[in-house]
């Protein structure tokens, strides 16, 4: 897998940690399938990682564009995971899937917080040093 440029150590965890869950529970579905269906997912997810980091190499002195980056990786991945997971949808599995399904959108909304709780220190700090300097 793609190497993910990360800000520090803890968005990198949290990124390495979700990629993992993502990963187990589409290869748990597609272990039925014919082979290479989750090397076809795989693909998908680097080619996510490879946008990403270009994106950061690209905008890393654009601060607004930084917010916008640091969730692309959990959204673009759980969109791609949805579609695939469709694509692959039999009706003996369907509520696996659905099941799986439901799961991905709530591990991705907490791994938004999670990240969100990073840099939430940085922006309290930068509007503390901006209110001192209105005193």
């Amino acid at each position: 897998m793609t190497e993910i440029l990360c800000d520090n150590i803890e968005h990198k965890q949290i990124l390495d940690n979700y990629l993992q869950y993502i990963k187990g529970s589409v290869y748990y579905i597609t272990e039925e399938h014919e082979i290479g269906k989750f090397g076809d997912f795989m693909e998908a997810i680097n080619a996510i990682i490879t946008y990403s980091n270009e994106f950061r190499e690209d905008n890393a002195r654009q601060n607004y564009l930084m917010n916008e980056w640091r969730y692309m990786i959990p959204n673009l991945v759980v969109f791609a995971s949805i579609g695939f997971l469709a694509g692959i949808n039999r009706k003996s599995i369907s509520h696996d899937v659905e099941s799986l399904k439901n799961r991905l959108f709530r591990r991705t909304s907490e791994i938004i917080g999670e990240t969100y709780d990073i840099y939430a220190d940085d922006v309290l700090e930068e509007e503390f040093k901006v209110n001192l300097k209105e005193i």
